[in-house]
């Protein structure tokens, strides 16, 4: 294996968990598809649908896929223990594949429908399996840092979609999107199962709404009408998202998952109230000037830094960490349920809710419910920063159950 030329174990445990977490790149490209996409589907100069689609059949294309994904996130939970993480991760790459393929060659409406339901379930069987595999493959040295790749490949997937999409026809959007998911599937070839799965064979972020703000971002930026040109403020946040990923990721071994988490919540909370006031004191303006010209693409700007650093980074590798060995699995698939449920109501619901209490209620709905996110991370979070998940779970069970929690967890491995 061409892994094994890798000198050192940390090296190696780099190595694989990178390849690992590549294929979230096209996760971060489908996630942001939406918003150039639909800017050249309301294109009547670039026709490439059967017919004009509507705002509502639109909304639906992006939320039912969810509905769909509640249901099967069960299953990568139990297949996952059943073929190992590797493999899962392979069969959750079949669906994008084709995804990739239909999206190239339709023109028929229903075919996005179906196309938005494969790339929920196959995002769904990723987010559960790569931070069990990572945070199984980490030594807790640096588990931290290698659990922030997902959001740190997410976001790099953001980049390159808000920075080329808006550029490039949809055809060529979507060749580029199955070009890059095939390229990062390849290497899965090279890397070994989790040593947890190889050992047991022998013996609520989205009610903060950033997808919503995230799938309508060029949208938004459209309606401030503002002298900012929505095409250029999108590539603008884009690298704001990966670069926030990137600080995240050298930053939460040394101040912990708790006090990243309370701080980047409360930052999204400020930018929504941000968003709001703007959307407050312009509603019947005719011509904005001076600060609050900026005021909206600030706001948004430190939404998604607050997100990439904070939420985006770090959830799904708590989730992994909150949870021994026998039980992970099952637990993010139960995690991950519950997230596709809550992103299908944001996603659903964004726009109808922007309409019935307008925006700027909308907006400070959402900051409310990050104040209320902050808070109860703050009193009801453990830390897990440099601990095995043995002390995270003695922690989570208390000092009276150690001896029962001893029996129960699986020794670290390190490879």
């Amino acid at each position: 294996m061409l892994l094994k030329l890798c000198n050192g174990p940390k090296i190696r445990q780099y190595a694989i968990i990178i390849i690992v977490n590549l294929n979230i790149l096209g996760t971060g490209m489908t996630v942001t598809w939406p918003s150039p996409i639909y800017v050249k589907l309301r294109n009547k100069d670039e026709a490439v649908l059967e017919r004009q689609i509507t705002p509502e059949e639109w909304s639906w294309i992006l939320s039912a896929g969810y509905l769909v994904s509640a249901i099967t996130n069960f299953i990568p939970g139990i297949l996952q223990e059943r073929i190992g993480r590797k493999y899962c991760l392979m069969v959750a790459i079949i669906p994008k594949i084709l995804e990739g393929l239909l999206l190239v060659s339709t023109s028929k409406i229903w075919i996005l429908y179906l196309c938005r339901t494969l790339n929920s379930v196959a995002d769904g069987f990723l987010i559960c399996v790569v931070p069990t595999y990572s945070a199984e493959i980490a030594s807790k040295e640096i588990r931290g840092s290698l659990g922030t790749l997902l959001q740190i490949m997410s976001s790099l997937g953001v980049v390159i979609m808000l920075g080329v999409g808006p550029f490039l026809s949809y055809r060529a959007t979507n060749i580029l999107l199955c070009s890059v998911i095939v390229g990062c599937a390849i290497p899965l070839i090279l890397v070994p199962d989790s040593p947890y799965f190889l050992y047991a064979k022998v013996v609520g972020s989205q009610l903060s709404g950033f997808n919503g703000v995230n799938l309508y971002l060029q949208t938004i930026l459209e309606s401030t009408h503002t002298n900012i040109r929505p095409e250029v403020a999108s590539v603008i946040i884009g690298c704001i998202q990966l670069a926030a990923s990137i600080f995240t990721s050298l930053v939460t071994d040394r101040f912990g998952r708790k006090r990243i988490l309370t701080t980047t919540f409360t930052g999204m909370a400020i930018g929504m109230v941000g968003l709001g006031t703007f959307f407050y004191f312009t509603e019947n303006a005719d011509d904005i000037t001076g600060f609050m010209n900026f005021l909206p693409l600030i706001a948004l700007v430190l939404i998604v830094f607050c997100f990439s650093a904070g939420p985006g980074s770090i959830n799904w590798m708590l989730s992994a960490e909150m949870f021994d060995s026998s039980s992970r699995a099952v637990g993010l698939s139960i995690c991950s349920v519950l997230f596709t449920i809550a992103v299908f109501v944001v996603i659903r619901f964004f726009a109808p809710l922007m309409l019935a209490i307008g925006p700027a209620a909308g907006y400070w709905m959402f900051s409310l419910n990050c104040l209320i996110m902050s808070g109860l991370i703050t009193f009801l979070f453990p830390e897990t920063k440099g601990k095995t998940f043995t002390e995270i779970q003695m922690n989570l069970v208390g000092k009276h159950d150690e001896e029962k929690c001893e029996k129960n967890i699986s020794n670290d491995f390190r490879l």
